[in-house]
């Protein structure tokens, strides 16, 4: 059966989980009490993590614009799974748990990008935002396609994902609905027109902690509400 075979109207409310670091915030000042460090830091960044193009990871991004939950995406189109880094793509998902999964799994790729820097510290946190958006339009349901097109859910390779949403975008397509990769039961919704969201609202804020030590990474809600029980990490 074709992957566009099943189209419907999508109308409910959505969950994106943005980074909370404000611009006046240093990335690294977790890490030393003196500026000096933290721009040499910076530095070391800026060499070992260039802007992506034709890559699969997200890139990292601190500067949002006046609508923190909706325009970024659209404004600074990177590389990511459903763009090559030619078109804009917005991602949220039907559930804060599968935010958390997905941001999860990105976190750690930056401390594995890192590890040099990372792995004399104990702990490394970062805090996240998570707001809720209303998305309402066609959609191309992808959801019930993963074991007949098993690299929607490939957990590394984004080629074929990227060649849908390039396509799927130039012949004007809105919305793809989609099985997330990095969580089971998840589901994602890859955005291409602005105008599909509305009505977006601050839900809550996260923060993810991971021991360097033991290489176990947990996430709280507010101050102490475990969301996600400590994991293991392979580094």
């Amino acid at each position: 059966m074709s992957l566009f075979a099943m189209v419907r109207e999508y109308s409910q409310d959505i969950y994106r989980n943005i980074r909370g670091i404000k611009v006046s915030q240093d990335l690294f000042d977790d890490l030393s009490e003196d500026p000096v460090n933290w721009a040499a830091a910076n530095e070391l960044e800026s060499h070992t993590h260039p802007a992506l193009i034709n890559q699969s990871l997200i890139q990292r991004a601190f500067d949002y614009s006046k609508n923190d939950f909706i325009d970024y995406p659209f404004e600074n189109i990177t590389s990511s799974r459903y763009s090559d880094g030619s078109i804009a793509c917005w991602y949220g998902s039907e559930t804060l748990k599968t935010t958390i999964y997905e941001t999860r799994y990105h976190f750690i790729q930056e401390i594995k990008d890192s590890w040099d820097i990372f792995q004399t510290q104990d702990r490394i946190i970062i805090d996240r935002r998570v707001g809720k958006i209303y998305c309402e339009g066609l959609g191309l349901d992808l959801t019930d396609k993963k074991e007949e097109y098993p690299w929607l859910v490939d957990p590394d390779n984004y080629t074929k994902c990227q060649e849908t949403g390039r396509r799927v975008a130039h012949e004007g397509h809105p919305l793809l609905i989609v099985p997330s990769a990095r969580h089971a039961e998840g589901i994602n919704l890859v955005v291409f027109n602005p105008n599909l969201l509305s009505n977006a609202r601050e839900y809550c804020k996260l923060h993810y902690v991971f021991d360097v030590k033991k290489k176990k990474i947990q996430c709280f809600r507010g101050e102490n509400e475990e969301v996600l029980k400590p994991s293991t990490i392979d580094m």
